[in-house]
């Protein structure tokens, strides 16, 4: 007797082992009981497992396994079972083993799952519930039952004891490697959506063109995101803008063209595209029925072009930048295997907000130009207009100059009223100069005439010409006796004469000018230091842009536009030179230009 229940003992054993490698290389639910109703077929008289998960919360199991009479039991349709007094909810409830020996006096009255085998004339007559715990959490249990009356007994309690806690400590494994992998598949869905954002908004930001940008918004989400695309653009609130498609194919876009066209955006309308304008809001159709596309149809021929479609799933969202709707991003499928899901939606909206942006910014480009276009216009015209009355009193100015020198003298009031006039006509004469240069540079027909020049020839004729009209400042001159170039004689002077200028005007109190044209290596470079009031750390790097003053300038005491260091900037890039300065503030500054000089031994500019 000893001896069979020895035997007994190793058979159990072997099996256990059979059961945990069985369970502990499983990777779902299904495979576990599998392995437990091998176990439970040899370990016990039993022809029927049933096992099911807890939930706490809800108070109910749910059926995940089923098996009777050497038959699987699809469960995926199942319902949840609300907790009962049946043997099987009272062991998960408990967490202690329920033996029925009357399985069908005890089920009287308990809710049941309409199975095939509740049909089977043979009754399960007696059952064995086990619960299935980890480390004192219920997950939930499994039941066996038998068609004889008290089949279960001690034995076979101690052996579905040790299965249930296999079974349980398998379930854990299952449910954490099915976190991880549901995790893991999220962090990618993430990484894979960032990275499509990513890439959409260096596509959109990678033209100003409108046309240029609708196209991209739509050929971005096709086919990463859907078998066609529309985007309609609101232009006007009371009516329908432009309509970009894309689409896999091309015989898919003509019928999207013509189905937009004949059923174009509207906010009456039941289309979602209209809906989402309307409301303003994201609208979804997960499944798209019969009924819905007969609602949306008009006519028939709108409703064979939907039937040539065979949309499956549909997604709109509207475009909105500032608070306002500027126009709706349609999303179609026609795969019936991929639909718009709910946590689709998101992705759909962040990525038309972007697109709005992109479009904003394209208007705002748009008008911006148009204003540059426009203010380069008024330019041009208002300084060839000044021209001539301009010309007029410098010409009148210089005869009263002339006249007072050959008749009868006039007062000194008299002669520095002509001075005056004289001198502030030239201040005009030169902002008009800039301001003609300017327009020159925006449209781009700003032209230098290439002809050999000697920039030291060019410095000493400048330096001649200030020196008479100086007093309280003293110019000091330091070339070598030649120094040519190839350039523009007349740009390159104006670049010379704006910078010594610049010397004057900002060293108010006077002091020494320092004007040197000398060569370095292969440059032929001007340079022009001034003991003035110098230009801040934080100004310089600005300091050849259009309109730009620093801020240590006062405007009441030294005037100015911002517009002659960058047309000299202009000018001497057109030369293919470089402009650079130094300077500390209340010390001074030096501005060299550096322009790329003539070889001194060649003899073809010196005729």
């Amino acid at each position: 007797m000893q001896g069979t229940d020895r035997d007994e003992q190793d058979r159990l054993h072997e099996l256990l082992g059979h059961l945990a490698q069985a369970v502990g290389t499983a990777r779902d639910l299904p495979s576990i009981f599998r392995a437990v109703r091998d176990f439970a077929i040899v370990a016990t008289p039993s022809n029927a497992l049933f096992a099911s998960l807890y939930d706490p919360l809800a108070a109910q199991r749910t059926c995940v396994y089923a098996w009777s009479e050497g038959v699987e039991i699809d469960v995926s349709t199942l319902p949840p079972l609300p907790m009962s007094d049946s043997p099987h909810s009272r062991a998960v409830l408990t967490g202690e083993v329920i033996v029925t020996d009357d399985l069908q006096a005890a089920l009287v009255g308990q809710p049941r799952v309409d199975l095939t085998f509740d049909r089977d004339p043979r009754q399960p007559q007696s059952s064995l519930a086990v619960p299935m715990a980890v480390m004192g959490r219920v997950l939930g249990g499994f039941e066996v039952q038998s068609p004889r009356l008290a089949a279960y007994h001690d034995r076979h309690v101690s052996a579905l004891r040790l299965a249930a806690h296999l079974a349980g400590t398998a379930i854990e494994n299952v449910q954490l490697f099915a976190q991880e992998r549901r995790l893991r598949q999220e962090a990618e869905t993430s990484e894979q959506r960032f990275r499509f954002l990513a890439e959409a908004s260096r596509i959109l930001g990678g033209s100003l063109d409108k046309a240029t940008t609708r196209a991209a918004i739509v050929q971005t989400i096709v086919p990463a995101l859907a078998d066609w695309s529309v985007l309609d653009l609101v232009e006007d609130p009371a009516m329908a803008g432009p309509t970009t498609v894309a689409a896999v194919d091309a015989a898919m876009a003509d019928i999207v063209h013509e189905l937009r066209h004949r059923l174009p955006l509207a906010g009456s309308g039941s289309d979602p595209a209209s809906v989402a304008l309307r409301t303003g809001r994201p609208h979804l159709i997960t499944t798209m029925t019969a009924e819905l596309l007969e609602a949306m149809s008009q006519d028939a021929e709108q409703a064979r072009l939907f039937a040539a479609l065979a949309p499956c799933s549909l997604l709109a969202v509207p475009l909105i930048v500032h608070g306002q709707t500027i126009g709706v991003l349609t999303l179609g499928r026609s795969n019936t295997a991929q639909r718009y899901q709910l946590e689709d939606v998101p992705l759909v909206a962040e990525l038309a907000h972007r697109a709005a942006l992109g479009l904003d910014n394209v208007r705002l480009y748009a008008e911006a130009q148009t204003a540059i276009k426009v203010r380069d216009q008024f330019l041009s015209v208002a300084s060839h207009e000044l021209k001539t009355p301009l010309a007029s009193l410098r010409m009148y100015a210089d005869l009263l100059e002339r006249r007072s020198t050959r008749e009868p003298p006039r007062s000194e009031r008299d002669q520095r009223t002509i001075r005056s006039i004289l001198t502030q006509a030239d201040r005009l004469h030169r902002l008009i100069d800039s301001l003609l240069n300017l327009s020159r540079i925006q449209a781009g027909r700003l032209a230098i005439e290439r002809v050999p020049v000697d920039v030291a020839a060019l410095a000493r004729q400048v330096v001649s010409g200030w020196e008479p009209l100086l007093t309280e400042h003293t110019l000091q001159l330091s070339t070598d006796e030649s120094l040519w170039i190839e350039g523009d004689a007349v740009r390159l002077e104006q670049v010379l004469q704006n910078l010594l200028q610049n010397a004057i005007k900002y060293s108010p109190l006077g002091g020494r000018i320092v004007v040197e044209a000398i060569r370095r290596e292969k440059w032929a470079c001007l340079v022009i230091t001034d003991e003035g009031i110098g230009i801040p750390t934080a100004a310089q790097p600005h300091l050849f842009q259009q309109f730009f003053r620093a801020a240590n300038v006062d405007p009441t005491q030294i005037s100015g536009f911002g517009i002659g260091l960058y047309v000299v900037h202009e000018i001497v890039q057109l030369h293919g030179g470089n402009i650079t300065v130094v300077s500390t503030e209340g010390a001074g500054s030096t501005f060299t230009v550096c322009l790329p000089a003539l070889p001194p031994d060649d003899p073809s500019y010196r005729s």
